[in-house]
């Protein structure tokens, strides 16, 4: 089942332009229309003509993402961001595209702003935990912060599909930091 047909009725009741956006749509249902790219790529032009309304802008972002339409979903995420902030799954479904451009820095910063509006949000502490320890295993800070957001994870939800393997992984990653910082612990126990 394609949800384009359903992703271009909300472009265009939100574009108030159905006029312009129908006849696609209807190409698209009957499957002679333009290709999921060559949609997706309207969606993403038209992004800026939206409203302010989420509900709206959340399938198009979606739609990109699912589509590997990585640049285009950080450009709907911000403006869905901006008007709902506090949304951690679209924090970190942001987080995602922004891994699929190789832009590492700006994920870790979504994973970080979403726990600032919700601290106990188990996804986005496994994420970045998990994160932080695979790709920066010999920086000490990164293995620090690892360790903490892991920590809360298995605090948190102690019966989270994911906490077992974290729980395992935790007792590696604190000798790994200890042997990092040394016997004297220069940089601070996690």
């Amino acid at each position: 089942m394609r949800c384009v047909p359903l992703a271009l009725a909300l472009l265009a009741l939100a574009c108030e332009q159905p006029q312009r956006i129908e006849p696609m749509a209807g190409r698209a249902r009957a499957g002679a229309g333009l290709s999921d790219a060559e949609l997706a790529a309207e969606l993403a032009r038209r992004h800026a003509a939206l409203p302010d309304e989420a509900r709206l802008l959340e399938p198009a972002a979606r739609l990109l993402c699912s589509q590997d339409r990585h640049p285009e979903c950080v450009d709907v995420t911000r403006r869905l961001l901006e008007l709902e902030p506090g949304r951690c799954d679209i924090w970190r479904m942001r987080a995602r595209a922004w891994l699929a451009i190789e832009d590492e820095h700006a994920a870790f910063e979504d994973l970080r702003a979403c726990l600032r509006h919700d601290p106990d949000d188990v996804e986005s502490l496994f994420s970045l935990g998990g994160l932080l320890a695979a790709r920066h295993p010999d920086e000490a800070s990164s293995l620090a912060e690892a360790i903490s957001r892991w920590t809360r994870l298995v605090e948190l939800a102690p019966r989270h599909p994911r906490a077992g393997m974290v729980g395992r992984a935790l007792p590696g990653l604190r000798m790994k930091y200890q042997a990092l910082v040394g016997e004297d612990g220069e940089a601070g126990s996690p």
